[in-house]
Parts: C-alpha cells; structure tokens; sequence
C-alpha cells in the first residue's frame, strides 16, 4: 500500500511547502509521520500562522529573532531530531511561523533535515484563492503542493463554502452563488492568480484532493484529477488523509 511519502517522491525534495485547504495540516502531519517512521531529521513550520495544539506531537523551539531561534535549535538537537519550529505562542494559542527567508538559511545549515512548511491560511475551508500577502513559499521549496477538499466540488461560490470567496469570483468571473464546476475549479487550480500564485519556477507542484472517502468524493475527485492531468499538472492524488488508508489514487502524466 502505497503511502504519501511515496506518493509525492518526498525524499527526493528537501523542503516542502503546502498551500491551499482542505487538508493541509494533515499533509504535513502524515508526511511528518511518515518521515519519522523512517528515521528522517525533519523540521516542520509554517510562514503564517496555525494552531499549536496541531504540532503537539513535536517540540517546538521559539524565536523572534534568527540567532534565538538557531540557540533554540541547537539545544533540541542533541535529543531530538523531528523539531516545530516558531518564532512566538500568541494569546488564542497560534503559533507565529518563521520568515521565508530564514528556512533558506536553515536548509543550508542542515542539510540533512528535510523542511515541512505550511505556506497560506484557509480559515478551515476546503478550497480558496490566495490573498495579496500569501502564500509565503520559500525560495529553496523543491516541492510546492496545493490541497483541495474534495466536498466543494459541485458547491456553491459562497464565503461559507471558499476562503475569499469574492476575491475569487471577481478573478475568475464566477458569480457568487453559482455552482463550483469541475472547469471553474481547474482553473483556479492551474492558475498564477490561484493555487500556482508565487510558487517558485524551479519547483514542481503537485495537487492533492483530499477527503475521498465517501463514494460521491472520490468519483469527483477522481473526475478532476483527469481535468488537471488534461491541463498540464503532473501529479495529482486522492486522498482520505484522516484515515488508516490515506493514499487512495495516484495519477501522472
């Protein structure tokens, strides 16, 4: 059974970065998992801000300023090789992430680490269009992965349903209350405007669809999968990451 490490060629990228909603802690956490099953040194941020009670599994070292943070670092080190990493706790219990430009630095001071970096907010809605500010990927990302909830597909265009979303039908001419068509939601998932806002030439990209577990999910997502592998994108898989089977499909050009 294949898993996500697997899935996505993890080992192959050593700093990852994970936009979009429906499912992009749970990416993170399942790769973290995943890595720590097989011995990897990982450290896992993010550039914005999320829960802390989601990193719980892993200490996390502060810092507000890089030499703090690299002090904090090299304390951990001697005992612990799966590291969160944050430059503050805020008073709703959020962890502020790391700038962009210091993961940079950090992958070259530990080259042996793979980096898991969350890059964009969703407001817990499975599908969104980035705002001016985001998403905040790092120039040595090798991989970028955008995630969708396969539960929007056929719902409406409205700010319950999608993170913005005004902003997205004014960008992409989509009437608020009209139907999410498979072809609307490939091309926010194809475009510079959307899901491929920001993400750096060198890296590559990949989609997951996450929460196919139910039979309608899965034969949607699995729709869409041929939409994007018609428009060009290179790797798209089903997922049911809250599950004992997390990887449900693979598909490639």
């Amino acid at each position: 059974m294949m898993n996500l490490v697997q899935a996505l060629q993890a080992e192959s990228y050593k700093v990852i970065t994970v936009i979009g909603g429906g499912g992009k802690t749970s990416t993170l956490l399942t790769l973290a998992k995943e890595l720590r099953l097989k011995q990897k040194n990982f450290f896992i941020t993010t550039t914005t801000k999320m829960a802390a009670r989601e990193l719980a599994a892993f200490p996390i070292v502060y810092g507000e300023h890089f030499d703090k943070l690299l002090e904090e670092i090299r304390k951990a080190l001697p005992k612990q090789n799966c590291i969160g990493l944050a430059t503050r706790l805020n008073s709703s219990g959020k962890i502020l992430g790391i700038p962009a430009q210091w993961i940079d630095i950090l992958t070259s001071l530990y080259p042996d680490f793979y980096f898991l970096v969350e890059g964009d907010g969703a407001a817990q809605k499975p599908f969104k269009i980035p705002g001016e500010h985001e998403p905040v990927i790092p120039s040595s990302t090798r991989l970028v992965v955008g995630i969708i909830g396969a539960e929007i597909i056929g719902q409406r265009l409205t700010e319950s349903n999608v993170h913005r979303a005004q902003l997205m039908s004014q960008l992409f001419n989509v009437p608020l209350g009209k139907e999410l068509s498979l072809n609307v939601i490939a091309d926010v998932l194809t475009s510079q405007y959307g899901y491929l806002k920001n993400v750096p030439a060198s890296c590559d990209f990949a989609i997951i669809i996450n929460k196919v577990e139910s039979k309608v999910n899965y034969e949607n997502g699995e729709k869409l999968a041929h939409f994007l592998l018609e428009r060009g994108m290179v790797r798209v898989i089903l997922t049911a990451l809250q599950t004992d089977r997390p990887v449900r499909e693979v598909f490639c050009l």
